[in-house]
């Protein structure tokens, strides 16, 4: 039942989304019976409503509508159909949404844009400046909620003190490994790594710094500065 109202919920938001396409194009055939200013404002607003569409179910606090809504927007990226006004919308739920994977998806979605000779190009480029350091927090178990969520208020205060500054979008129950781990992807990266393990050490939890490089070096699903801390159910 579950999986058939997914598959609903994305039909629903395509259903939006191939609305902004189909309606200027059967304009397009229908241009011999309304004026070429009437055609230009039908399709300027359907553009409009087609933006505010998909931005509404990026920011629905559903987080299964907010990650179908940004694989849609990352299927316009991979088209080159991303208006540019959406860019600065992506960048922000790239660098702000508690939920991983629409953070990831939506990161992915500037990275296509960055890389498109378009108008969207240079947006999506500025987004990636100034990009803060983010450690997803996953727990094996709800036991330790309280304390990794006090440990998350933490790790911003000090790092911010220091001139280093954290975010933690969220933390997830996920089953992990046996001790504590500190996760980074880029090899380039390992020095802001070890900064964020320094910290949580200064803070009572000592991790294992772990180097996931050799598989994520190159990949463009990872944002920059994307580090996970997971703890070991060890610790429960």
């Amino acid at each position: 039942m579950s999986e058939k109202k997914d598959i609903w919920d994305l039909v629903s938001i395509m259903a939006g989304v191939i609305g902004g396409v189909l309606i200027p194009t059967a304009l397009f055939y229908a241009s011999h019976s309304i004026s070429e200013s009437e055609k230009n404002n039908a399709i300027l607003q359907s553009r409009a409503a087609n933006m505010m569409g998909l931005i509404q179910h990026l920011s629905s606090s559903n987080e299964k509508e907010r990650i179908i809504a940004s694989e849609v927007a990352l299927s316009m990226s991979k088209n080159n159909q991303l208006p540019s006004e959406l860019v600065p919308t992506i960048a922000r739920f790239a660098a702000h949404d508690k939920n991983s994977e629409v953070a990831q998806v939506s990161t992915q979605t500037l990275i296509n844009a960055a890389k498109q000779d378009s108008p969207s190009q240079g947006i999506a480029q500025d987004a990636f400046k100034g990009v803060k350091p983010r450690v997803y927090f996953h727990i094996p178990n709800d036991t330790l909620k309280k304390t990794a969520a006090n440990i998350s208020k933490q790790l911003q205060k000090k790092s911010f003190d220091n001139g280093f500054e954290v975010v933690v979008p969220g933390i997830d129950v996920r089953k992990g490994p046996r001790t504590n781990e500190l996760r980074f992807f880029k090899d380039s990266e390992r020095n802001e790594a070890m900064k964020i393990q320094d910290e949580l050490k200064a803070l009572g939890v000592s991790t294992k710094l772990v180097d996931f490089s050799s598989t994520y070096e190159n990949s463009s699903n990872i944002r920059p500065l994307h580090f996970e801390l997971w703890y070991g159910w060890e610790a429960t």
